[in-house]
């Protein structure tokens, strides 16, 4: 029975998630609907902790999250649609395997996952602006020490017209990001229960 319930939630808010991956890369903003449809799996995951008898661990499970969450809200770190996608898979509990330890990390494992492969990506930034540097393409007025923080964030663009070039801040669409380390997580549980 848990089994299927878990199979559930798990189709359930990897459907939410990934629309809110396509949303957040394509318009850089996730509408509301998103996870109040992902919410829609509340009572299944109400009635999966009960017959565990996790409640409590679920109920602390969720107020470490909330405060991670809001916690890397106020300090910029995470946006609107990032905190809300690890509410989702801290409420929903899409996962198979029911002990406390599980239920407790996983979550916050999925947020640590997506911040890991934007710290990929800032190293990939950082490593393409080396190389413009080594090469001379970037110029002396490009080089002020105050730039040296673009280049985990930002990429060095030019202009065709007049060849002039700016610093272009590198959208990070830290939901699909997300979504990444959820379907990673997923992976690995399954070869784990194997």
């Amino acid at each position: 029975m848990d089994s299927l319930l878990g199979l559930i939630a798990i189709i359930g808010s990897s459907v939410s998630l990934s629309y809110a991956a396509l949303q957040d890369y394509k318009t850089r903003e996730v509408t509301n609907w998103v996870w109040v449809g992902g919410l829609v799996l509340l009572p299944l995951t109400l009635l999966r902790i009960n017959f565990a008898g996790l409640t409590v661990i679920y109920g602390l499970q969720l107020l470490t999250t909330f405060v991670v969450v809001l916690l890397g809200f106020r300090l910029g770190i995470l946006g609107g649609a990032d905190g809300k996608a690890i509410l989702l898979l801290a409420i929903t509990y899409p996962w198979i395997s029911i002990d406390a330890i599980w239920l407790f990390l996983a979550p916050l494992g999925v947020l640590l996952g997506g911040l890991l492969i934007v710290g990929v990506h800032s190293l990939v930034l950082l490593i393409l602006n080396a190389i413009q540097w080594h090469r001379g393409s970037i110029r002396a007025e490009e080089r002020e020490p105050a730039k040296y923080v673009y280049w985990i964030t930002r990429r060095l663009t030019r202009h065709q017209q007049d060849g002039s070039s700016e610093w272009i801040t590198v959208s990070v669409p830290l939901v699909v990001y997300i979504l990444m380390a959820y379907a990673a997580l997923l992976v690995w549980m399954v070869v784990l229960v194997r």
